[in-house]
């Protein structure tokens, strides 16, 4: 049971690392504490309970049905509640569904541990390992295909009530904005002018959305620079 629960622990740790060293909501001491405590509530349930059996039958009362299955699918249950917790909203998205997943395989890992399981433990962590680093390359370069390179936009609205139009405009073409900045032109009079950089599919043109900007109510002008040439690489 000691080995069981230290090979437990160790597991955790090698995802907890991975996490760590990304700085993800849940890291080391979480994934090994979830590995490690799936791993007790299984061994509990497989073991825990044989000396009661022992007295029950010793007693000669009716029978207990034991099935040590029980609390091990609880644990499959219980650890949404931690995984809903890693998931937070942003103005970027959703984010932390990876750290949620990688909570679940630990419970997952930590329960094929405490039931014994060693070989499919150490393979699951190895593929989970694999999973988590070598494939974030490949994530990285299939939403890179699918997304043009950054232009850099500068729009001058005539009062804040338009940035919103901007904004909703950007969004229904697929596009994202990062490094926004917003100044008045001059204190006299509401004009602001907006600087961020565009992201838009690799089917949109720059060119595309920035006619989409120039027609919208209260835009007086759109300006890019370094703009990227229509068909080019």
């Amino acid at each position: 049971m000691i080995l069981r629960l230290a090979l437990a622990g160790l597991l955790g740790a090698v995802i907890g690392v991975e996490r760590e060293w990304r700085d993800r909501t849940a890291g080391l001491r979480t994934h090994m504490l979830v590995c490690l405590g799936s791993a007790v509530f299984t061994i509990v349930s497989a073991y825990g309970f044989n000396e009661w059996y022992g007295h029950v039958a010793a007693s000669q009362r009716s029978t207990i049905v034991s099935d040590p299955t029980r609390i091990a699918a609880q644990i499959v249950t219980g650890i949404g509640f931690l995984g809903a917790g890693a998931i937070f909203r942003s103005d970027d998205g959703v984010r932390g569904l990876t750290t949620a997943a990688s909570l679940w395989m630990m419970a997952g890992i930590g329960l094929a541990t405490g039931a014994g399981y060693y070989e499919l433990a150490v393979a699951s962590t190895v593929l989970m390992l694999l999973i988590l680093v070598a494939l974030r390359q490949v994530s990285g370069r299939i939403k890179a295909m699918n997304r043009g390179d950054d232009v850099p936009l500068e729009v001058i609205v005539a009062g804040a009530n338009t940035i919103g139009a901007v904004f909703d405009a950007i969004a229904s073409s697929g596009g994202t904005v990062s490094n926004f900045t917003a100044s008045m032109l001059r204190r006299d009079k509401p004009s602001r002018r907006l600087t961020f950089d565009l992201s838009l599919p690799a089917e949109l043109e720059a060119s595309d959305i920035i006619g989409r900007l120039a027609l919208i109510d209260g835009v007086d002008a759109v300006s890019a620079r370094d703009m990227p040439e229509p068909g080019g690489f």
